[in-house]
């Protein structure tokens, strides 16, 4: 019988090293960029509304990656803050 626990698998925290999560981050970044840019100008050419409001839609297409961004970078920063001995938090 083969048992499959928690700290296996695809979803262990063991699953990549930290050279192939450098590697994956260092491709994902241009190419969810390149497909960010596609999805703008599918939007921007397939809509005639996003068309009569470009200043709309171009702080539409700011402010969401920020949100974005913003929400991975503080997640990571309150996992690292929350690893951190006692001697060493804010």
């Amino acid at each position: 019988m083969l048992v499959i626990g928690v700290n296996s698998g695809p979803f262990s925290r063991d699953f990549m090293d930290e050279n192939q999560k450098l590697g994956f981050f260092l491709l994902a970044i241009p190419i969810g960029g390149a497909i960010y840019c596609g999805l703008i100008l599918l939007v921007m050419l397939s809509s005639g509304w996003a068309r009569e409001h470009p200043l709309l839609m171009g702080a539409v297409f700011v402010i969401l990656p920020s949100i974005v961004s913003g929400s991975i970078w503080l997640r990571s920063s309150l996992r690292t803050k929350s690893q951190l001995p006692d001697s060493h938090k804010y």
